[in-house]
């Protein structure tokens, strides 16, 4: 395993692979790059494709495209509230034992790490 000290407070960089039998995709974003913030889903009968997926405005429609048996399927959803789906994911994650148990247990291991650096 490779760790990688981020000097920065926000993520200028990255890049993810995936790959199965059917599928190789690279994607990458970063400072300079044209960011397109693209959401593709691969299954193995099909795919979902929804263009800007984070950064529409609250009053935006999603748009999916499903591809499946050589056909495209548009599907519009209302876009939801990002945020307030992620904090409140948050809030009933903290409630729940199991995860405050595993939470302290990586906050404990960071510290042991970052006193072994020191």
């Amino acid at each position: 395993m490779k760790t990688i000290k981020i000097k920065n407070k926000v993520i200028l960089r990255g890049n993810i692979y995936f790959f199965s039998e059917n599928v190789k995709r690279y994607y990458f974003w970063g400072e300079g790059q044209n960011y397109r913030n693209d959401l593709e889903l691969f299954f193995s009968k099909g795919t979902v494709f929804v263009e800007q997926f984070y950064a529409k405005r609250k009053d935006d429609i999603l748009k999916l495209k499903i591809f499946y048996n050589h056909k495209t399927i548009e599907k519009k959803i209302n876009n939801p509230n990002h945020f307030e789906l992620m904090f409140n994911n948050i809030y009933n994650n903290y409630k729940k034992k199991t995860f405050q148990k595993i939470h302290r247990k990586k906050i404990i291991n960071q510290l042991n790490y970052l006193t072994r650096l020191s």
